[in-house]
């Protein structure tokens, strides 16, 4: 299962509805298209393909990133088989100083919604999924 925050679905309607491939990679779909191929290919628990090798990884503190062509998507594990899509961006506006941004932004709110169960799966793709 996939969820995503109020701000997530924000996201999603204000700037996903109007963005464009950057066209880094050759032929990808776009960026609304892609969101909906992650979160089918984790749901149906289908491998995630390239065209990157580690299309969700871990980062810091329990919080993970999966990565499109041209999304990230920052969030965590409450239990296995769950995501929470906290934060999300356009590669093309990920710098360091942002993703940092984001990654605060999901401890944050991961920190304010499991006050009383702040254990979260950790740093191994098999605890997570």
């Amino acid at each position: 299962m996939v969820y995503f925050s109020a701000g997530a679905v924000t996201w999603v309607q204000t700037t996903l509805s109007k963005a464009q491939s950057d066209g880094f990679v050759e032929g990808a779909v776009s960026p609304k298209e892609q969101l909906m191929l992650i979160v089918k290919d984790f749901c149906s628990g289908d491998a995630m393909t390239p065209p990157f090798p580690h299309t969700m990884r871990p980062e810091q503190d329990g919080i993970w990133r999966f990565r499109t062509p041209d999304l990230r998507l920052v969030g965590w594990f409450p239990d296995k088989g769950a995501y929470i899509v906290s934060e999300m961006e356009l590669k093309s506006l990920c710098t360091p100083q942002r993703d940092e941004q984001l990654f605060q932004e999901a401890k944050r709110l991961r920190s304010e919604l499991c006050a009383d169960n702040p254990d979260f799966q950790g740093e191994k793709l098999n605890d997570c999924i």
